[in-house]
């Protein structure tokens, strides 16, 4: 008998609108994920942790809503940190 897991995952999106995306993570960005997945606090549905897959998307929405709110100066300041992971 699988035990059940207590990790909440998103529901599955359908083909006909998502795309996957395979990402590689640094070791420091994965642990800062894993420390956020395990903080109590973002405990979800039925007390399990959300997935890294949910919180990676959250994290997008999240970046995307900021980008549309910045002024031109916090733009530039984000086009050199993006410049800065190349």
């Amino acid at each position: 008998m699988p035990s059940e897991s207590n990790l909440a995952y998103a529901r599955r999106l359908p083909q006909a609108t998502s795309t996957v995306l395979r990402m590689r993570f640094e070791a420091e960005l994965m642990g800062q994920l894993r420390a956020v997945q395990n903080n109590p606090a973002l405990t979800v549905k039925r007390g399990r942790k959300p997935s890294t897959s949910v919180l990676v998307r959250r994290a997008v929405q999240r970046y995307a809503a900021d980008i549309s709110t910045m002024d031109e100066a916090e733009l530039t300041a984000e086009v050199l940190a993006i410049h800065r992971l190349i």
